[in-house]
């Protein structure tokens, strides 16, 4: 009887010290999952910050599109106005230039006459 006892100390021993082996084992494997986890927050952690920091990017690259597009209707409307003015100083200058045409030819006529008049008076005297 006493050794059947100390076999089955022997066994209970054994059987404990298999169990405190696997505990550790399972202890470490708890450590490195928990910094496998601390190491996945850290990297959560930057991702979440680089997230923000790339939505400021966008939102500020929104503002200088709607910006940019607010000066280029700006500019195009400047472009037409300029246009419309052009197009005004250029139909002014036709009607001046059609005024003076007439002018000179209504000079040259009168010159004309007044050359045909004073020839006929010299051939009179």
């Amino acid at each position: 009887m006493a050794l059947r006892l100390k076999d089955r100390d022997k066994a209970l021993e054994k059987t404990q010290s298999s169990h405190f082996l696997a505990l550790e084992s399972v202890h470490r494997q708890l450590r490195h999952l928990q910094e496998a986890l601390k190491d996945k927050d850290a990297d959560l952690a930057r991702l979440n910050t680089s997230l923000h920091t790339e939505e400021e990017t966008m939102h500020a690259l929104r503002e200088l599109l709607n910006q940019k597009e607010r000066e280029i209707h700006r500019l195009e409307s400047l472009c037409a106005s300029t246009q419309e003015f052009w197009q005004l100083q250029g139909q002014t200058l036709v009607f001046a230039l059609k005024e003076k045409e007439t002018l000179i030819k209504a000079l040259q006529e009168a010159l004309t006459s007044s050359t045909k008049d004073v020839e006929a008076l010299a051939n009179s005297l």
